[in-house]
């Protein structure tokens, strides 16, 4: 599956869960990243920063990232 593919799935379903997050995770590390995954990643990091995405699954979802 695709990068893009993924982020479309999450942005649907309004839920990035544990396993979501492994698989992007795991296509981050194993393939250069080309301009479609750029946009969808930056998507995907304006959908969880905007709350019209919610983290499920987690103990507590509490993105370092952005602090």
């Amino acid at each position: 599956m695709k990068l893009l593919e993924i982020v479309e799935s999450v942005i649907e379903t309004k839920a990035l869960t544990p396993d979501t997050e492994h698989q992007i995770n795991n296509l981050l590390w194993s393939q250069s990243l080309d301009n479609h995954d750029v946009e969808a990643l930056s998507k995907l990091v304006d959908v969880l920063l905007d709350g019209s995405v919610k983290c499920v699954g987690y103990q507590s979802c509490h993105l370092a990232l952005f602090d």
